[in-house]
């Protein structure tokens, strides 16, 4: 019995650790993309005031 609640709360524990992993990896990539926007937009700014 005891064996068998070890087992379920391990197989838990991989299943958030999991979850957690591809969380934090979805809003890396999400912060990685806003500044690269945020940098090009900037850019692209930066280069239609000097042609003004």
């Amino acid at each position: 019995m005891t064996k068998k609640i070890i087992r379920l709360l391990f197989v838990f524990a991989v299943i958030l650790f999991a979850w957690g992993s591809i969380v934090t990896w979805l809003l890396d990539v999400w912060v990685g993309m806003f500044f690269i926007l945020c940098a090009i937009f900037c850019f692209l700014i930066r280069k239609w005031k000097g042609f003004e």
